[in-house]
């Protein structure tokens, strides 16, 4: 009586992977086909103090609801109807609102468990992990080697100029085995911008 459960479970499971086979076999050949044509890709934004508010009114434009979150409503209105008059276009930003809005993952707030800093909520945004990057930058005693991660541009620059492969946060997150989640996609197929943590090949 007792290895009755076991039994059980051993039916369950010959019964899923039965239908599991089925189901998959008789798949017509333009699902796969589909699957194949179309590849998953991650899109990230990042922008420091962008209020979530007004992205989406600027997705939705025409959503009273969601413009009139606004405290400047009413110049948000004008300035799409300007807009709309200048460039003939009724979308101000179509790819965000099919991408993120419509097919993707919107998150208005977010929790980096150290101070509100960009350089810890964006290593949360970048590896998926809690932040091990606790300050705005870097400094080593033994060489007095100073960099500031806030300043991107910069430090990608510096890294191109010596040969470097990263910026200076990205050594951060290396020395103690965070990766980013860029590095689990193919290097040549993946671009970011000149930004805190950035490999400089795909930059």
């Amino acid at each position: 009586m007792r290895y009755w459960p076991v039994i059980q479970r051993r039916f369950l499971r010959r019964v899923f992977g039965g239908w599991l086979l089925v189901a998959l076999l008789g798949s017509p050949a333009w699902v796969l086909s589909l699957t194949r044509s179309h590849p998953l890709r991650l899109i990230l934004i990042k922008v420091d103090g962008l209020p979530p508010a007004l992205v989406a009114a600027a997705a939705f434009p025409d959503r009273q609801d969601v413009v009139d979150r606004l405290p400047y409503a009413h110049e948000f209105r004008r300035a799409v109807g300007l807009y709309r008059q200048q460039t003939g276009r009724q979308l101000i930003m179509p790819n965000v609102r099919k991408y993120f809005f419509t097919e993707g993952v919107v998150c208005d707030n977010m929790f980096a468990q150290t101070l509100t800093l960009s350089a810890a909520s964006w290593s949360v945004i970048d590896t998926g992990q809690p932040s091990v990057v606790k300050k705005h930058g870097t400094f080593s005693r033994d060489t007095c080697y100073l960099r500031s991660h806030l300043d991107g541009f910069r430090d990608t620059w510096d890294a191109l100029r010596h040969r470097g492969e990263k910026t200076s946060a990205v050594w951060n997150l290396d020395q103690v085995g965070v990766s980013l989640m860029l590095d689990a996609y193919d290097w040549q197929r993946t671009w970011t911008s000149p930004q805190i943590y950035s490999r400089i090949a795909n930059s």
